[in-house]
């Protein structure tokens, strides 16, 4: 995948994640304001995920310029992300 079309997907999934942000808020601002009880059903999911990938694909991207410890460290740190996101889902 090229620079400009990583940095296209990258920016498409940052404005995503916040177009949805601003919509869970507004959702739940309303039912709390309204005492209303309208689902967020999977928006809170899709989110994260769109968040995750930005903040760890422009994470690598200055990690992989470093030292092979900080390199690792971000592996690892994705790893446990990841870990963590998924088996409690699964669980």
């Amino acid at each position: 995948m090229g620079k400009e079309s990583k940095n296209n997907l990258l920016g498409l999934l940052a404005f995503l994640a916040i177009v949805i942000t601003a919509a869970c808020l507004v959702i739940e601002t309303t039912n709390k304001l309204a005492g209303l009880n309208i689902p967020t059903g999977i928006l809170p999911t899709i989110e994260l995920v769109f968040l995750l990938v930005v903040v760890f694909a422009t994470a690598w991207s200055y990690a992989r310029t470093l030292h092979t410890f900080w390199k690792v460290l971000f592996w690892v740190i994705l790893i446990l992300t990841i870990a963590g996101f998924v088996l409690p889902r699964v669980l």
